[in-house]
């Protein structure tokens, strides 16, 4: 057995990120092959556990205490700087250990290793704290909602399980902002990276912006120059990772980048060479003439009549070189990954919303106006795009 779990490991480290999710496909459905009834029974009434324990976990600072820690802890030490009773914290401990968030290293004695690091980490915490506290609740009254509408299809982001799960009459994204600490968490768990590939690694930046210049060198007087003029909008960028990145990238990058996002999300946001400012996608585009408009995750959190009405905001401020960067999921036909199926269903439960095919998204785009010219495929393994839009 050892020598057939090195050869696996062995092949895994050759891979890329596409055979690594191969591999793992295959051991899971292996797995599955060799349950019994009663592990099947175990496995799928265990699953909402792992979630609210890493919740305890978080809220206890066990992650980050381990990770700070080169040797490893005893429960005895882990119970003074917690506070938590000894008896309790050894059986959340040894269930953690189980689903190795951390490492049990000997009797009483735990410590961090890849995993627990990570979930040490603000992004993953807040991630944790967003599953557990925002989405959980919803996951909860989809299956009486869907009784309920006779299982109609969700297509209103007012009239999902969102609404029943916190009594309001106001969509996820109307009421997420009113409620600071939600939406901290929620802000937080989208700097979680996409694997091991980012949309700059496949986007030819640097070509299309070397053209952008040499088109503007040869503008009429009395128009912006190139330094004047707007390379980059963030769309919705939240705390402005993406123009972090791209400003690290590219240091010699003209023209000016902007993120937009509304007031709660960009508060306190002061970033070198970036231009902050309050955005609502649901206006008029405010910076003109931009070459690039980006938009992250933010259309399969709409029903497409709203996502038109988004891509209509920006087209009246684009010129005739101006494009829009759509970064987004683009489903295949057949063989849908859990990990994008689990998004799909999240959307349609809090958002009433959708992860789109390609024919979709050409479908969607033309009811704006638009067309896509060219498609960047960066994370095969959960299907993430840059999807480049022109009038």
């Amino acid at each position: 057995m050892e020598d057939i779990i090195s050869q696996i490991q062995l092949l895994a480290n050759k891979t890329d990120d596409l055979g690594r999710k191969k591999i793992q496909n295959s051991l899971q459905s292996l797995q599955y092959s060799l349950e019994t009834e009663s592990d099947m029974a175990m496995r799928l009434s265990g699953l909402p556990l792992q979630i609210t324990c890493a919740r305890i976990g978080a809220d206890l600072k066990l992650f980050s205490i381990l990770s700070v820690n080169e040797t490893p802890i005893t429960i005895g030490k882990l119970a003074e700087k917690t506070g938590a009773a000894e008896e309790l914290l050894g059986r959340i401990l040894r269930y953690l250990a189980s689903l190795s968030m951390i490492s049990e290293t000997g009797e009483n004695e735990f410590a961090a290793n890849e995993t627990t690091r990570r979930l040490a980490q603000p992004s993953w915490h807040g991630a944790i704290h967003h599953s557990f506290d925002t989405i959980t609740p919803v996951l909860h009254t989809l299956p009486s909602f869907l009784a309920s509408t006779n299982y109609r299809t969700i297509s209103s982001p007012t009239s999902t399980p969102f609404q029943t799960a916190f009594s309001t009459p106001l969509s996820c994204f109307e009421w997420l902002p009113s409620q600071p600490e939600r939406f901290g968490h929620f802000q937080h768990s989208m700097s979680i990276p996409r694997g091991n590939s980012d949309w700059l690694s496949v986007f030819p930046f640097e070509e299309e912006i070397a053209g952008w210049r040499s088109e503007m060198r040869e503008v009429r007087e009395g128009e912006e120059g190139e330094n004047k003029r707007v390379v980059f909008v963030d769309v919705g960028g939240g705390r402005g990772g993406q123009c972090v990145e791209l400003r690290r990238r590219f240091p010699k990058m003209s023209g000016r980048v902007v993120l937009q996002d509304l007031s709660e999300a960009i508060k306190g946001v002061e970033l070198e060479g970036v231009e902050v400012e309050v955005g609502d996608f649901w206006g008029v585009q405010s910076a003109k003439g931009a070459k690039f408009y980006y938009l992250r995750a933010i259309l399969h959190d709409y029903p497409d009549e709203k996502c038109v009405e988004i891509l209509k905001n920006i087209v009246p401020a684009m010129r005739k070189d101006s494009r829009i960067l759509i970064d987004e999921i683009v489903l295949p036909k057949v063989g849908v990954s859990t990990e994008a199926m689990e998004m799909d269903l999240m959307m349609m439960a809090c958002f009433g919303a959708l992860e789109r095919t390609q024919g979709q998204w050409e479908n969607l785009v033309e009811r704006a106006g638009m067309r896509i010219v060219e498609r960047y495929v960066y994370n095969a393994m959960l299907y993430n795009t840059v999807l480049v839009l022109a009038l």
